[in-house]
């Protein structure tokens, strides 16, 4: 509720009730329809603006306009267009607002930017606000937010330090809902995949090393590279039977993956804990029989760990 000062509001006229009544009636009208209409400033107070509307009006310094004004007297005079906020004949109060009108023709003007915004164009537009979740980017009269994980391909924890508030950016349009003006925006699509470079590194049937990143209760994700993670499934973790990786498996736990499958349209790799273990296994074990054809003993090839023992 915004107080106002009696002495803005009090109505110095002394017509009768039936003749009173006629500009509040048409004031109703006008409160219940939410139209908006044109007034003049008559006074500049502490707090705000007055006018006169056939009984005397309030605008608040806060519903002036959509931006702080600092200076009220530069409205003296001038005409502004206004909706009744609030309307009370029995104390003689009158709000309005202009404030809402400039925000109501913002609405107006998003909804015609919304609909020829299409899902999948890349657009430029200027950084308006950084938050934690991301950033609220201006498409020229309407702000869409580009989320923290569509901002890089890698991981960021913190948008203020790649990013500052007037920088102009690309960004791709991945969701439009026009129903309620929400815009969702890419900054990642539209740059290059290091995965799809990356990738190229890998190859199926091959064991790599990679680290234990995330657990969950169907598997494990292990980083192979800063952009490849694949998915060890927890029926791949081990030979014998795993209800829960976590009972077996760390985060950032180094382990020896094989990759069983690549599939570059999904960005999916798919790992095995256990074949790797008996693929290293099965090699070691080849080492050893070809070891022995030569007449090698166990003793002479396991001579400088036994050393290490003493």
């Amino acid at each position: 509720m915004v107080e106002i000062n009696e002495e803005h509001l009090s109505n110095e006229q002394t017509e009768d009730a039936t003749a009173e009544e006629g500009p509040w009636a048409k004031l109703a009208e006008l409160f219940e329809s939410g139209k908006s209409f044109p007034i003049t400033i008559a006074e500049v107070v502490k707090g705000g603006l007055i006018t006169d509307i056939g009984v005397r009006a309030f605008i608040p310094a806060s519903l002036v306009d959509k931006a702080y004004v600092e200076d009220l007297s530069a409205y003296l005079d001038t005409t502004l267009e206004v909706i009744i906020t609030e309307l009370d004949q029995e104390n003689n109060r009158i709000i309005l607002s202009h404030k809402d009108v400039q925000l109501a023709e913002e609405r107006k003007e998003a909804a015609k930017m919304i609909k020829k915004l299409k899902v999948g164009e890349i657009v430029e537009g200027e950084i308006q606000r950084i938050a934690t979740f991301g950033l609220f980017v201006d498409l020229g009269g309407i702000d869409g937010l580009v989320h923290v994980s569509e901002l890089s391909w890698e991981r960021v924890d913190k948008p203020e330090e790649l990013f500052k508030v007037g920088d102009t950016v690309k960004v791709k349009v991945i969701k439009v809902d026009a129903e309620n003006n929400k815009i969702s925006l890419s900054i990642r699509e539209t740059l290059d995949n290091p995965w799809n470079k990356e990738i190229k590194n890998f190859k199926v049937g091959n064991i790599y090393q990679g680290k234990v990143k995330r657990l969950t209760n169907f598997g494990a994700f292990i980083e192979l590279s800063p952009s490849i993670e694949g998915l060890v499934h927890v029926s791949q973790i081990s030979r014998e039977h795993v209800s829960n990786p976590a009972d077996v498996l760390k985060n950032n736990q180094e382990v020896s993956v094989k990759v069983i499958e690549i599939k570059p349209d999904q960005k999916r790799v798919g790992l095995s804990i256990r074949d790797a273990e008996q693929d290293q296994f099965a090699a070691f074990s080849k080492e050893y029989l070809d070891n022995q054809s030569l007449n090698i003993n166990i003793g002479d090839l396991f001579a400088d760990k036994l050393k290490e023992l003493k």
